[in-house]
């Protein structure tokens, strides 16, 4: 019985994860116009370096990071 319901359970959890992951994407802008992509995108950059510094604190880890942007012309 536990054989048939594993496949089934993988399954839902992969459905979903991906449909939170769309979820999130069309919520923030990221499928919009090319302006709202650019205002999610710097709004990920600004959160995603705290975000990790966070997670290091909590597993007691170090990394120095050096962020560069660079322009595209």
């Amino acid at each position: 019985m536990a054989a048939r319901i594993l496949p089934v359970v993988k399954l839902a959890t992969k459905v979903t994860i991906a449909g939170g992951a769309l979820y999130v994407a069309c919520d923030s802008g990221l499928l919009g116009s090319g302006e709202q992509g650019s205002v999610a995108l710097e709004k990920a950059k600004a959160a995603i370096p705290p975000a990790i510094e966070e997670w290091m604190k909590y597993f007691g880890l170090e990394v120095h990071m050096r962020c560069t942007s660079h322009a595209y012309s």
